[in-house]
């Protein structure tokens, strides 16, 4: 395990994996195994990881942060919301790592320079005994290495891609942990205030000024 900085008097610590499928999938199934509460799993590596539509996620070992938060919970999490706000906290994180200016692209992608470095896949479901499950994962492309080009045409590459030279890359457990952090400070904003609390950072960070979306994704 990983610890996390104490958030709202908790602490949260990332679990640890060197392989896994898919860190949403392992979600899935803890959850539907009763896993209760608030939890954090981060991978190695991935074999079976996925975006948007279902298209495949290069995941390779070390070369990247694979991160899922994963929580059963009996209210809903702001179901237009959740997508943005993890966007927002992403880039906020990434920015205060490494002094990259990412940017959310609407509503799942993160990019810099005209390349796409990662995304976020937001998935849920209501259990039988009628509580709701909410999986957030995020994918994002630290180290270099082979990417494919997406079917929108945006071109993959990662975080060492788009340093400045000589920059060291940030340590894959200490970028996992800002991106938690940041994430969970941001959901606190999103039920505290809605989407409107969270209007100013969005506008701070989206891709071209563009607007709070209105629909949740199927994908990251």
């Amino acid at each position: 395990l990983e610890g996390m900085e104490a958030f709202a008097g908790l602490l949260v610590l990332i679990e640890s994996l060197d392989q896994v499928d898919s860190t949403n999938e392992e979600a899935k199934r803890r959850l539907e195994s009763g896993a209760e509460g608030v939890h954090w799993l981060r991978a190695s590596m991935q074999t079976a990881g996925r975006g948007t539509h279902g298209r495949a996620w290069d995941s390779p070992d070390g070369a990247g942060l694979y991160l899922t938060r994963y929580a059963r919970h009996e209210e809903p999490l702001w179901p237009d919301g959740l997508t943005p706000t993890v966007g927002i906290a992403l880039a906020e994180a990434i920015r205060a790592a490494t002094g990259v200016p990412v940017c959310v692209k609407p509503i799942n992608d993160v990019v810099c320079d005209g390349f796409k470095l990662g995304g976020i896949l937001v998935e849920g479901a209501r259990t039988p005994d009628g509580m709701l499950t909410s999986i957030i994962g995020i994918g994002l492309n630290v180290g270099s290495g082979p990417r494919r080009v997406r079917a929108d045409g945006w071109p993959a590459a990662s975080l060492q891609d788009v340093l400045p030279a000589g920059q060291p890359i940030p340590e894959i457990s200490e970028l996992a942990r800002l991106v938690a952090s940041s994430v969970e400070h941001r959901l606190a904003d999103l039920q505290r205030g809605g989407p409107t609390e969270l209007h100013a950072a969005w506008s701070r960070v989206v891709l071209d000024g563009a607007p709070w979306p209105q629909k949740e994704p199927g994908g990251r």
